[in-house]
C-alpha cells in the first residue's frame, strides 16, 4: 500500500503539483479505507511515510492537521495503537503542544478500549498535566471523569473531579449525575453525600429560582 502512495507522489511531481496539508489528509483517509484487513504494521508504515513526506516537502506541522490524522486513526479501533504511537511520538519530538481536542479524542479512544484503556488515560493525564487550564479544557476533563465512571474507576473519577472543581470550573449536571451514580455503586457514601450537598443541591436551587 505504501507503493500506491509512492505512485501518487511521483505522478504529482511529474505534473508539477505540490502536495499540501489537504493532500496528505486525503491520502491518509483514502489509504486507511483500503487497509481494512491489513495488519497494524502496514497502517504504521503508511503513517510514517506520510509524516516523512510532509516534513521533506516543507509543510509546516500544525495541530489542525494532526487532529484530523488522530480522528481518522481512532476510527480504526485497536489496530490504531501503533500508528497512533508513531504520530504522538512525532508530535512530541517536534516539541509541539497538542490541542485539547486531540487530548479529548485520545481519551475517548482509550476509554473505548475498556479497563486496559482506562489505565492509559492516566498516562495521558500526566502528559496533559495542566489542571490550571481546567476552565478552558472543561470538555476534556469532564470526558475523563465520565470515562472513569463508566470504566468502574470511581476513585480516579472522584480525584479528577475534585481537581476540576477546585479550579473553579463549572461541571455540567450530566457529569455530576454520572459521578454520583458511580460513587453510590462503589459504596463511596461520604463522597456521594459531599457531591449532593455542595453541588447537586446548588443546581436544583438555582434551577428553581
Amino acid at each position: 500500500m505504501t507503493e500506491d502512495i509512492n505512485g501518487v507522489f511521483e505522478a504529482m511531481r511529474q505534473l508539477g503539483i505540490e502536495a499540501d496539508v489537504a493532500t496528505y489528509t486525503i491520502l491518509l483517509e483514502g489509504t486507511l479505507a483500503r487497509l481494512v484487513d491489513q495488519p497494524p504494521e502496514e497502517l504504521t508504515a503508511v503513517v510514517k511515510r506520510i509524516l516523512n513526506d510532509m516534513e521533506s516537502s516543507g509543510i509546516p506541522a500544525n495541530m489542525q492537521t494532526f487532529g484530523k490524522m488522530v480522528y481518522i486513526l481512532t476510527q480504526e479501533g485497536e489496530r490504531a495503537d501503533r500508528p497512533l504511537m508513531v504520530l504522538l511520538d512525532y508530535i512530541h519530538l517536534k516539541r509541539l503542544k497538542m490541542s485539547t481536542h486531540i487530548y479529548t479524542m485520545l481519551a475517548e479512544y482509550y476509554f473505548s478500549r475498556g479497563a486496559e484503556g482506562a489505565k492509559r488515560v492516566a498516562d495521558l493525564i500526566k502528559l496533559r498535566n495542566q489542571h490550571e487550564d481546567c476552565e478552558i479544557d472543561r470538555v476534556f476533563w469532564e470526558r475523563v471523569i465520565m470515562g472513569y465512571c463508566q470504566a468502574g474507576e470511581t476513585s480516579m473519577a472522584w480525584e479528577e473531579y475534585r481537581k476540576l472543581d477546585a479550579s473553579g470550573a463549572i461541571v455540567i449536571y450530566s457529569t455530576l449525575y454520572e459521578l454520583l451514580l458511580a460513587l453510590l455503586r462503589a459504596g463511596e457514601t461520604d463522597a456521594a453525600a459531599e457531591l449532593i450537598y455542595f453541588k447537586i443541591d446548588v443546581f436544583d436551587m438555582e434551577g428553581s429560582r
